[in-house]
């Protein structure tokens, strides 16, 4: 449930970080400016997929009677969460090494 809790934690910061909430808010009635990250983008649908991983597998847990099952979900909700982190920080990464360009 750590890593449950911790990974959902870090999203939603990193979430705050990218700007999403202001991508979404600029998509939504084109006010104020964009974040990095376009709404509809690779990064985006990744950070789902991981976040979706993270979720079920935190969920699934809580059922799961033995003890293999648990270790099995323990390492989907890992690799969510690293799925995450690595697809935003290498996208974060490429944008600032252009836009120093």
């Amino acid at each position: 449930m750590f890593l449950f809790t911790y990974g959902l934690l870090i999203c939603c910061f990193l979430t705050t970080r990218d700007g999403l909430d202001k991508t979404i808010q600029y998509t939504m009635d084109g006010s104020g400016a964009s974040g990095i990250f376009q709404l509809v983008s690779v990064p985006n649908i990744v950070g789902c997929i991981g976040a979706a991983m993270i979720l079920i597998s935190g969920i699934a847990v809580i059922f799961a009677k033995r003890q293999h099952i648990k270790e099995i979900l323990f390492f989907a909700m890992s690799s969510g969460a690293m799925l995450k982190m690595i697809t935003i920080e290498e996208k974060i990464k490429t944008s600032r090494i252009v836009s120093l360009s």
